[in-house]
């Protein structure tokens, strides 16, 4: 019988497997429709939609110049996102906790009835706002990342403080914790709560910064690469688009679960052994 470490392992490594079976899939999909034109391999979009993407920075085209290109914009997308998905990931944080630990029940209802009607519209029908707001610029992404993450983190935020909040404080009063001590009790355990949310918050900046760099782009980004492939109906370098947002989306995930492992076990090695 397998132990459940061994489940474990593999659950880890569904994303990667996914990308694979997703490359095998694509691969036998071209090969089975024969016409590079109507839907190109992975071949075919190495050899010709690659190099390709060199001209949009007046580069020769090759493989190297089109790699190069592509990291330089995938760069401007991450540094948006990163930047949009901190202040955001901060300010719902803040707001949610702020409602949840907040004894007004009607401040809570008033919150909570703001947030649940902004969360039933489409969030991309926001990016026209913030286009005319900042006009097509750097800042205009920021900000929309922002709010499209601070309206995840917030709702999340509340439901963890007012599951903890009940107990929380009658713990520490109980024990006589105080100071440093009672804010850890109440920390570790919504740190817990919204490891969820921070999660599937980081897995959708990057469709956040995609709609916003498409619909205005301040002359970088995937995004702008995107709409230049859609104006010339390249469909080799939409598929290579859909890669490059694919790895990364699973590399986020990936380093965000590393660097999340190696804190816990850094506390936990730093806590004394009890005797």
């Amino acid at each position: 019988m397998r132990s459940p470490g061994h489940w474990l392992k593999i659950r880890e490594r569904e994303p990667v497997l996914v990308l694979i079976l997703l490359l095998a899939v694509w691969f036998l999909a071209a090969l089975y429709i024969g016409d590079p034109k109507v839907f190109p391999g992975p071949g075919d979009v190495m050899r010709h939609s690659l190099p390709d993407f060199a001209v949009v920075d007046n580069l020769a085209p090759s493989p190297g110049a089109g790699l190069a290109v592509l990291g330089r914009h995938l760069a401007a997308t991450a540094v948006r996102g990163l930047l949009g998905s901190i202040l955001g990931t901060a300010l719902g944080l803040l707001a949610g906790l702020w409602v949840g630990l907040r004894r007004s029940e009607r401040v809570r209802e008033l919150m909570t009835d703001l947030i649940a009607t902004l969360k039933n519209l489409p969030i991309f029908a926001f990016i026209p706002l913030f286009l005319f707001w900042f006009s097509a610029s750097n800042q205009a992404i920021v900000a929309y990342v922002a709010f499209a993450s601070a309206l995840l983190m917030a709702p999340a935020a509340t439901a963890a403080a007012l599951s903890i909040s009940r107990d929380y404080g009658a713990l520490a009063d109980s024990c006589g914790i105080q100071g440093p001590a009672r804010a850890r009790l109440f920390l570790r355990p919504l740190l817990r709560l919204l490891r969820p949310t921070f999660r599937w918050n980081l897995a959708l900046v990057w469709a956040f910064s995609l709609g916003a760099e498409y619909a205005g782009s301040p002359g970088s980004g995937l995004g702008m690469l995107a709409y230049q492939a859609y104006l010339w109906a390249d469909l080799g370098r939409m598929m290579v688009l859909a890669l490059v947002y694919l790895i990364a989306g699973i590399g986020s995930l990936w380093l965000f679960d590393t660097l999340l492992d190696i804190a816990t076990h850094a506390r936990r090695s730093n806590q004394p052994e009890s005797l």
